[in-house]
């Protein structure tokens, strides 16, 4: 009995995600972080545009946040270190 409200639910959810699938996505940046580069994307729910990037030699931007307004974080994990972008 419970294993069968447990199916009953999973295939509800199931049901609902494939449902929010069907709707156009809102567009959106990406911060996007990889070998010497940092790239800001639009994103449109089915493609990426790149449309800003910033290189610098020996670096390797993994995690990265924006703060309001203007303000990225990213760190260094080739020098261990934070940068602050403006």
């Amino acid at each position: 009995m419970r294993f069968t409200s447990v199916i009953v639910t999973a295939a509800a959810a199931s049901a609902a995600v494939i449902g929010r699938q069907d709707t156009p996505a809102a567009s959106a940046k990406v911060i996007i972080g990889s070998t010497n580069t940092i790239s800001v994307a639009d994103y449109d729910g089915k493609s990426f545009n790149i449309v800003g990037s910033n290189t610098t030699e020996g670096t390797g931007p993994s995690w990265m946040a924006f703060k309001e307004p203007n303000l990225l974080y990213a760190v260094n994990e080739n020098a261990f270190n934070l940068r602050l972008f403006t």
